[in-house]
């Protein structure tokens, strides 16, 4: 078994024993880790991450975009740091749109408008680079989001911890992109009937962490570990073997992130029936 955990903050002060992280995450079989960034600082620490354990930590690059400090300028370094460091980098990420800062009044229309105009050269700087997105557009604005993905087409895109409607899901799926779901299927029934809604040609799984979940994860630290757990829920929501949930999203994050994955052809044979009617 092999998994990937394709969104975890893996700078967070949580994560300060970085090699401790990967042995934990390598024994419930999650082997790589997409570890997102957040800003210029936050990159600088994810290519560290990176460069002490290469082959467990993929570098996604990114500017969030509820951060309420987020200027041009920093946009602009970021774009200038994902060229200089392009061979380590495997994605634009954390990107996106504004959801929770507008909800609760701390980003004003503007602001959100100016982040909208951020996405647009996000997604035109990753086209440029030729690396797939990671995308932060809970609820509605996963379908604007999803409107300037397709305006620019990007070589992929990530669509993490999607909340966005049926009908944007729906359209997403068809245009080959990727839903991201989080330990949160294991008991919350918007995420379940997403994950029953979403081939899973189109599906990977993703920790989030540090961010803390409920049921019977209440407590818990999140690792990449989840991941596993994660990938048992989608098997049972689909009714389809859990190792058919584990290679055939695994294969899916090598493929958005570009990276080589020599059992595809395998993986794709042994799934093909369990894809075909896990919708």
């Amino acid at each position: 078994m092999a998994l990937v955990d394709v969104h975890c903050h893996l700078d967070a002060p949580a994560y300060h024993d970085l090699p401790a992280f990967c042995r934990h995450s390598r024994q419930a079989g999650v082997t790589v880790t997409v570890a997102a960034g957040t800003g210029l600082q936050s990159n600088a620490r994810i290519l560290a991450l990176q460069a002490q354990e290469p082959t467990h930590v993929w570098a996604a690059l990114g500017l969030h975009p509820e951060r309420l400090d987020a200027t041009w300028a920093e946009l602009e370094a970021v774009v200038a740091q994902i060229h200089a460091h392009r061979q380590r980098v495997v994605a634009f990420g954390e990107i996106g749109l504004p959801h929770y800062t507008v909800l609760d009044q701390r980003m004003t229309s503007a602001q959100a408008q100016e982040r909208e105009a951020m996405l647009h050269a996000l997604v035109q700087a990753a086209v440029r680079c030729a690396l797939p997105v990671v995308l932060h557009t809970p609820h509605a604005t996963s379908a604007v989001a999803l409107d300037i993905v397709r305006r620019y087409e990007p070589p992929g895109a990530v669509f993490h911890w999607h909340k966005g409607s049926p009908e944007t899901t729906a359209a997403l799926c068809e245009a080959g992109y990727l839903v991201s779901v989080t330990p949160e299927i294991c008991y919350r029934e918007r995420d379940r009937q997403l994950v029953e809604a979403t081939p899973l040609a189109n599906l990977v799984l993703e920790s989030d962490g540090p961010w803390a979940y409920g049921g019977e994860f209440t407590g818990q630290a999140t690792t990449s570990a989840l991941v596993a757990r994660v990938a048992e829920e989608v098997a049972r929501i689909k009714g389809i073997p859990v190792d058919v949930v584990q290679h055939v999203t695994e294969a899916n994050a090598h493929r958005v992130f570009g990276q080589p994955y020599p059992s595809a052809a395998k993986v794709a044979h042994k799934g093909e029936n369990s894809i075909d009617s896990a919708s």
